[in-house]
């Protein structure tokens, strides 16, 4: 499991490094306007997923545990067939967003049959745990997305927000034929005929995660569109560069997440299941300090960004419980089939979140702020939502008391100068894990040192 979650990990590393160039040269070169146009597109793409209806998503289920040679025979028929299906929505957007003069909409429909066949492999590869191959699409990803950032961002330097969306457009494309070429080389793919038995058949028991799926993205993005609709465009910049830093977070926990459907489904234990819990936990909240490394960078390379910081602050708290839902309980709902439930505590939270943002705005003050503060009010009670679908991961009380103490921690150094605040926080997570979570401080500890002694093994290994 640690070699899988290490290999995702390395490919996040250098997806995080692009990333990079999104999140602080990006917004450093393109006015407030341009940025706000690069991240309408941006929020409009997160949306694709749900051009595939639920097929990829069935086919996640349909091969979890299995082999890649269980996939061998319907490979040509599921593609043939995404892809046809894809085809017909893409020239519709393309021909919409031409008549209408949108290039917005024109970037949509050339990137959603790349960015579907994207999916469609990743999901294979995730389910039947080949996460080497996995791991090579999206290297490849970003990569290719870091060459042409810095071509654009040192070469080019054009403030162009259509620009970085169309260079986004063509990276999909390049990606989603490496994958289909790497994937027919060691099992030939064949132009069949469309199967609308074997779709319809992966549509309806991919239907209900796809729709959770989506559904969590429109969750995750209900406070984006509360900024976008209601306030300034400067404010949706603002907004969309704060959510953007989020990366930094998610860079470690996603390898994580990404790798646990495939082994909580082979082995299904409550006390493991526990455990992993406080692990991650526990990393989300050391993971918590580079905010105030964010906040160093902001306040002495991106002033103009400056009206974000606040943002910044509540809005990775909210990151916090957002993946610890992603990696642990939504992985969960997947494993143990309850799908139904999954989406029914999705739905509820999703009517509770509109309802905060809008009374956050519209009663408390009319804020970036109030809104981010919503969204984190919405992502905590989503986790104890999710919580009651899983009675054995309530935390006991000396675990408990470790996120109880270390909120109010986090907002405190906040308020502090960014190194000291950096100091303060991360001596109050290393006291507390210490004396709050032994076990996982001992784990931490004998990782450590098991790193220590493979650096030093290689650094006295003779050369041959």
């Amino acid at each position: 499991m640690k070699k899988s979650i290490l290999m995702v990990f390395s490919t996040n590393l250098l997806k995080t490094l692009s990333v990079l160039i999104v999140s602080f040269f990006v917004p450093s070169l393109l006015s407030l306007g341009e940025y706000a146009d690069y991240k309408l597109f941006g929020l409009y793409a997160s949306y694709i997923g749900v051009a595939h209806f639920g097929f990829c998503d069935g086919v996640f289920l349909h091969y979890g545990g299995k082999t890649l040679e269980d996939h061998r025979g319907q490979a040509s028929r599921e593609v043939s067939g995404l892809a046809c299906l894809e085809l017909i929505i893409s020239l519709g957007l393309i021909t919409y967003g031409c008549i209408a003069g949108n290039m917005i909409f024109t970037a949509l429909g050339l990137d959603i049959l790349p960015v579907i066949l994207v999916t469609y492999f990743a999901m294979v590869y995730q389910a039947v745990g080949e996460f080497s191959a996995y791991s090579k699409i999206y290297t490849g990803k970003a990569l290719l997305e870091l060459l042409t950032g810095l071509v654009l961002v040192f070469l080019v330097k054009k403030d162009s927000g259509m620009l970085f969306v169309f260079n986004s457009v063509a990276v999909e494309w390049v990606i989603a034929l490496y994958a289909v070429w790497a994937y027919a080389k060691k099992y030939p793919l064949r132009a069949e005929k469309p199967d609308a038995r074997l779709m319809s058949s992966m549509m309806r028991a991919g239907i209900l995660l796809m729709i959770g799926n989506m559904s969590y993205i429109l969750f995750g993005s209900i406070d984006k569109w509360f900024v976008k609709l209601l306030m300034e465009t400067d404010h949706f910049a603002y907004y969309s560069f704060a959510v953007q830093l989020l990366s930094a977070l998610n860079m470690f926990v996603t390898p994580i997440s990404l790798t646990l459907y495939s082994y909580l489904s082979r082995r299904k234990s409550s006390s493991f299941e526990y455990d992993l819990k406080t692990v991650i936990l526990a990393l989300l909240f050391f993971m918590l300090g580079g905010v105030f490394v964010i906040r160093f960078i902001l306040s002495h390379y991106l002033q103009k960004y400056l009206p974000a910081e606040n943002v910044i602050i509540i809005l990775f708290m909210a990151q916090v419980f957002s993946l610890l839902n992603t990696s642990i309980y939504v992985n969960l709902f997947k494993t143990y089939k309850m799908q139904r439930k999954y989406f029914r505590n999705l739905a509820a939270i999703m009517g509770v979140s509109v309802a905060a943002n809008a009374a956050a705005f519209f009663l408390v003050q009319r804020s970036m702020e109030s809104i981010a503060s919503a969204t984190l009010a919405s992502m905590v009670l989503w986790a104890l939502l999710n919580l009651r679908s899983f009675g054995y991961l309530k935390l006991r009380v000396r675990h408990l008391l470790f996120p109880l103490g270390m909120i109010p921690v986090y907002f405190l150094c906040s308020a502090l100068p960014v190194l000291s605040g950096l100091a303060a926080y991360w001596a109050a997570w290393w006291i507390a894990l210490r004396l709050l979570m032994p076990s996982v401080y001992r784990l931490g500890l004998q990782e450590a040192k098991n790193l220590r002694d493979k650096l030093i093994h290689r650094k006295g290994r003779l050369p041959s």
